[in-house]
This record gives structure tokens, C-alpha cells and sequence, in this order.
């Protein structure tokens, strides 16, 4: 169960701790996932904060995500991280405590540590526990899920894949 690249463009766009978006999104197919259980992830790190305890996402947590403008620049973030983080599975579209790569356009590469992040996509038309991402809000750890709209969409895209997975059991649409 889990997200998926499949190679179409995706819209990445950063959110500030304000919940405004910071700078133009960014659109590209050159992305790559790794992703952990979330017990495991906490375990490595700090307890749950209050908010994570609140609203924690899925089961399963999206660990990297790796971002660039060309495949050489995508292989190298993904190298950076494969050793730490090796799996591509357990993948969800609600994660917390994201290490998210990104080496696009003229600038050096750069990180976002512990980031909070947002996916939204399509089921998969070969495999219905997986969604094809299109879109990823990133946001910074220090942003706090008050704002409505974002907590909405973080609650909605951690349960996305269970209802997912239960039309695939239930065969509903």
C-alpha cells in the first residue's frame, strides 16, 4: 500500500510555517520515494509531539522524498539517502518528520528536514492500494496544522489509501 512515480509530472509546492505558499511550484517528473513504518521512524527519533500524537497520518510514513529537474541530478539525491532509507514501499500520502532532497534549476542542492507532507494523485489502474502521486504540498516542521484548509487535506490524504485499499477489498467505487 503506498505512493507511486510513474513518471508523469508532478507539482511540488512549499508551504511556510504561515501556511502560504513560498515561491512558484515546482514541476517535474524526476522524483523518487522511500518510506518506513511510522513506529520505526519514531523509534529512530524524538517521542511524538503533541500535534503528530493528534493528527499522526498513516501507519506507514513517507521518509524521502527526492526532487530534481533532470534523472542524473534525481539518481544522486537518491544514492545520498538509499542507505538509510532503501525501501520504496510503505509510502503514505499523510506523513510527518519527510526528508525532502530537492536540486532544481541553478541552485545548489538543498533539504528540508522533519518536513510535514500532503499527497494527492490517482488509484493505479494496475494495483488499487497504490496512488499515482501528481501533487505534494511540503510543509516545515514549524508549521502548525491550524489552518482548515491544510488540515483537511492532511487528515484526507492520510486516510486516502485505506479507503483506497477498502474499495479494492469491497470492490466499490
Amino acid at each position: 500500500m503506498g505512493l507511486r512515480v510513474d513518471g508523469s509530472a508532478i507539482e511540488i509546492q512549499f508551504i511556510d510555517e504561515n501556511a502560504k505558499p513560498v515561491g512558484a511550484p515546482i514541476t517535474t517528473p524526476f522524483v523518487a520515494l522511500r518510506g518506513d513504518d511510522r513506529q520505526k521512524i519514531v523509534a529512530r527519533g524524538a517521542p511524538l509531539t503533541q500535534s503528530e500524537a493528534l493528527l499522526p497520518g498513516s501507519d506507514d510514513w513517507l521518509t524521502v522524498v527526492a526532487i530534481a529537474d533532470s534523472r542524473e541530478r534525481l539518481d544522486k539525491l537518491v544514492r545520498e539517502v538509499s542507505a538509510e532509507f532503501p525501501t520504496t514501499a510503505l509510502t503514505s500520502a499523510g506523513s510527518r518528520r519527510v526528508l525532502v532532497k530537492v536540486h532544481v534549476g541553478e541552485d545548489d542542492p538543498r533539504s528540508v528536514e522533519n518536513a510535514l507532507t500532503i499527497a494527492d494523485g490517482e488509484v493505479s489502474p494496475d494495483d488499487p492500494q497504490h496512488m499515482n502521486v501528481r501533487s505534494f504540498k511540503i510543509l516545515s516542521s514549524e508549521t502548525a496544522l491550524v489552518d482548515p484548509a491544510l488540515k483537511a487535506d492532511f487528515i484526507r490524504a492520510a486516510a486516502h489509501l485505506i479507503r483506497l485499499q477498502n474499495r479494492a477489498v469491497t470492490n466499490q467505487p
